[in-house]
């Protein structure tokens, strides 16, 4: 039965892991009329074609702050990358994972290893268009974030002048900032519309506003052009340090998962959420 594997004196028999077959994710309920902080839900649209095992919705914590994240992961190739992320996704509270079966390492030995027992707990959500399912979940009020390798830095001075004194000093001086540097946000992230790649958001709150979409490619190329189409807004990390010294100009999708994941669910502080409460109260008023 262990094939040769390693087992430690102890094989278990299981069943698959249950995963349904969706078409979309469905309309939201809204967690600021809900008093109870668990009884939240997102509904989702399960494909016609699939004979599976069929949900009309799932329930999710809000905190009475928030609503819903899930994931959307397609063209992640490595089975490990894909444990890892269900495991981070798990661990820091996102709601579900969307994974094109398509194009996705199936949820192999090696994946559930990676998921440190996650995988048993998590929503896992299977797609058969990435494409489709995004269009399909737009109409229906989420609002898509793509995440995005961040642009390259200029190219600085070679390994052997930047420890030069002159060089030193172009080197800090040469740091490239956020587009505006009069903005000024405590998050690691640069979130940016999609029509206006460049111009970055100051004081947006995403899971405040609306259901989220969190999109990620794979590990070599990153999100299809076809896929980052359908983005509503972009975000991105700013690195720590300048890319070009040792050529490190992105993370490992399974790190920037986690990364971006965390900073959406960072709750704000009370004087925000009053702030972005009062906003929404007078945007449906029509102030």
């Amino acid at each position: 039965m262990a094939a040769g594997r390693a087992h430690n004196g102890v094989i278990l028999d299981a069943s698959p892991l249950p995963r349904w077959t969706i078409a979309a994710l469905g309309e939201t309920d809204d967690f600021r009329r809900k008093p109870d902080e668990w009884d939240t839900i997102f509904r989702l649209f399960t494909s016609r074609a699939s004979n599976k095992q069929e949900l009309s919705s799932l329930s999710y914590r809000s905190d009475g702050w928030r609503y819903p994240l899930v994931l959307c992961i397609d063209d992640v190739l490595d089975p490990g990358n894909l444990g890892a992320i269900i495991r981070s996704a798990y661990f820091l509270g996102v709601d579900a994972l969307a994974i094109d079966h398509g194009t996705c390492a199936p949820p192999s030995n090696v994946a559930l290893k990676a998921s440190a027992g996650a995988a048993e707990v998590m929503p896992l959500l299977s797609i058969e268009s990435t494409r489709n399912f995004l269009a399909e979940s737009k109409k229906n009020g989420w609002s898509i974030y793509a995440g995005m390798t961040p642009e390259p830095a200029p190219p600085t001075p070679d390994l052997a002048s930047k420890f030069s004194e002159s060089s030193t000093a172009e080197t800090a001086s040469s740091h490239p900032l956020p587009v505006n540097p009069s903005e000024s946000s405590t998050s690691a992230l640069h979130l940016a519309d999609a029509q206006t790649p460049s111009k970055r958001l100051v004081d947006h709150i995403p899971l405040v506003q609306h259901p989220c979409l969190l999109l990620f490619g794979g590990e070599g190329r990153g999100l299809r052009k076809t896929l980052s189409a359908h983005a509503d807004y972009l975000v991105s990390m700013t690195a720590a340090k300048r890319p070009h010294d040792v050529g490190v100009d992105s993370l490992n999708v399974s790190v920037a998962a986690s990364v971006i994941a965390a900073e959406f669910l960072r709750r704000p502080p009370a004087r925000t959420l009053e702030r972005e409460r009062r906003r929404t109260v007078g945007a449906d008023l029509g102030f």
